[in-house]
This record gives structure tokens, sequence and C-alpha cells, in this order.
């Protein structure tokens, strides 16, 4: 994320000083009042020199040059030094818990303040917005729902889109290009699936309009906590917005969930979220239409969860009971029972009967 020729001594500064600024309240208050001045040079941290904004599509920018006219799809931009500073706070953000390097009893005192936060999202600049998401992300808990309302209607749905589709954009020379896009993904899917913790927020348009660039992460990412928050929002959003589920289906989500779900841990949180999310779509689109567009995804699947079902011995085993009898009552599951028949190393049948046998057995120990 910086230079190969800058030295060691100084990139220890650079994290050194970023961890205070995540760390230390009156570090981060200075940092948000520096960074809404109208200075040419404002400082996010003490120790790092402040960021000079440039032109649209200079040679320094992070990502490709925006669409002529259009503010949503404008990258994210960044003055060199800039980037650099931003991306050691997503790095460091994402990657040093903050409450484990201080004691308990100071944490309190020591937390960011929520005005802190949305002075910096409220800001002009791309690197105050970036800056005010990662206090976001350390500070504010999910069942806060006042302040990530308020934190959303302060930064708004276009910069997220934005950050999204910048860390979407992979560029041509790789390298360190690719690993800043890295770092911008990951904060942009970890905040949407903070945000959409708010009903109102999961189920708004601006939020299902999403869905199908969370689907094109998904197919191209396997990092587990970026896939994990990918999850996460798909998730929220369906299961509060009925046209979530249509725009789930639509944009090939059977086809995309079922490419990693045989590697999951049997048990797993991903796995208990795929199993939800098929649930939300059969529950609103016919078996029969999931079959004709993706019988052999449809039937591995199903192969997965009937593996849950034998394997497991708590309440994801029921789940996974009740969403099988769901699908073999169907009158469409014909065509998937003969797909099923058809797989190699074709061990469902011995699932499906371990599973009945485990849950007669605790019955009769009952």
């Amino acid at each position: 994320m910086l230079k190969s020729g800058t030295c060691a001594a100084n990139i220890r500064d650079k994290i050194d000083s970023t961890r205070l600024l995540l760390l230390r309240p009156s570090l981060a208050s200075r940092a948000a009042a520096s960074a809404l001045t109208p200075a040419p040079a404002p400082s996010l941290a003490p120790s790092v020199p402040g960021p000079t904004r440039l032109a649209q599509g200079s040679s320094s920018t992070v990502a490709s040059p925006a669409l002529s006219g259009v503010e949503e799809h404008r990258p994210v931009l960044l003055h060199r030094r800039q980037k650099n500073h931003c991306l050691l706070l997503i790095s460091v953000s994402l990657e040093v818990p903050s409450r484990t390097l201080i004691p308990m009893s100071q944490q309190q005192e020591q937390s960011p303040s929520l005005d802190d936060c949305l002075k910096l999202l409220k800001g002009e600049r791309d690197e105050q917005r970036l800056a005010g998401l990662l206090l976001l992300t350390k500070f504010c808990r999910g069942d806060d729902h006042a302040s990530i309302r308020r934190a959303y209607d302060a930064v708004g749905s276009q910069f997220l889109d934005r950050l999204l589709r910048t860390g979407m954009r992979k560029g041509p020379n790789g390298g360190s290009d690719n690993d800043n896009r890295d770092a911008y993904l990951q904060l942009s899917v970890t905040v949407l699936a903070t945000l959409c913790r708010v009903p109102e927020i999961a189920s708004s348009k601006e939020m299902v309009s999403k869905i199908p660039v969370v689907l094109e992460v998904m197919s191209k990412e396997s990092v587990s906590p970026v896939l994990e928050e990918c999850y996460e929002f798909l998730y929220l959003t369906s299961s509060t917005n009925e046209d979530g589920v249509t725009t789930l289906f639509e944009s090939d989500g059977i086809r995309i969930l079922a490419s990693p779900i045989s590697t999951f841990t049997d048990g797993s949180h991903l796995m208990e979220l795929s199993m939800k999310l098929v649930q939300l779509m059969l529950s609103k689109v016919s078996l029969g239409i999931i079959t004709d567009a993706c019988l052999v995804e449809m039937s591995t699947i199903v192969a997965a969860i009937i593996r849950q079902f034998a394997m497991l011995h708590n309440a994801l085993k029921f789940d996974a009971l009740h969403l099988l009898s769901a699908i073999f009552s169907s009158d469409y599951s014909g065509p998937l029972k003969e797909e099923l028949g058809r797989k190699t190393n074709n061990h469902w049948p011995d699932y499906l009967l371990i599973g009945v046998v485990a849950i007669l057995q605790n019955r009769v120990g009952m």
C-alpha cells in the first residue's frame, strides 16, 4: 500500500500514528476539526502530511477516470499521500481490534464520539468520508439503530456506491493498485452490512439496488471476511423487502450461492445464511421456476443441506429438515430428485437416513 522505497521506520511511524488516531478521542476530535477546515492541507493524523485534492483524472488517483457528468459513478479520488494514509487507516481498522489494545476501564472515555464521525461523513472530500466510515466501523454497535441511521443520512447512498464500485475495479497494472481496491472493497462491504442492521435502511430501494453488485463481488471473492459480510448484506436486504428476494433470484443468486456452498464448514454461519437465503427465494419463487433456470446448481445446494441435516445436532438441523420437507414435497421436485440421483459420490440417501435416525433416537431418549 506504500511505495516500495519507503523505509521500514517511516511505515512503523505511520502505523503508530494511525493506531493513536483510532484509539484516542482527543486525536479523533482534532482530526475531525482539521478535516472540516477549508485549508488546502488538512491533517487526519499528527504525523502524516495533510491531503491536497487533485483534479479529476490525475495520474495519482486511486481508480480509473470518472464517468463524465455522473456523480454516482465517479470513483473515489485521493492524492497519493492521502491514499497511503487512508489505506493504512483501513488496514489497521479492519485487522487490529482497537478494544484489545487498551484497558477496559479506559475504553468508554477513549471512544470517538458520534459527532466526530458525523462531521467527517458530511465532509465534501473523499478522504473525510473515508475517515468517517472507519470511525463508524469502530464504535457503532449493530443494535444502535439511531446512530446508524444518523450516519447513513450523513454519508448518503451515492458515496457508498462509488466506494463499492471503486473497490471492484481491478487496475491493468495490478500490484499495489489492486491491493488498494481490495481494502476499499472490504471497507465498503463491511459498512453496508452494518448499515443494513437497521430494517428501514435494509429495505430501501438504494440497498436493494446494490444486490446485483454484491453478488458480483461474491462471484469473484473467496476471502472469508468479505464473503461473510456479503451474505449478511443479502440476507438483511432480502428478508426486509420482497423486491430484494426477486432481485436476488433474477441476479443469478442460486448459481452464485451454489458455487462455494460445498466448501463451507458444517454448521458455519456462512452455511446458515446460505440456507436462509434459499428459503427466502423458495418462499417467493416457485421451485419449478428455479429448477428450470438452474437445476444443477439447485441440486448442489440441496445436497449440501441434506448433509447439514445428517451432521448437525442443533437448531440448524431442524431448519434443514423443514427446508428439505418443503422442497421434496413440492409438485416440481421430480427433476431435482433425478438430478440428485445422477450425482457422482452420491451420499444424499445415506445422509437422509442418518438425520432421520438421529431425530428418532433423540425423541426416544427423551
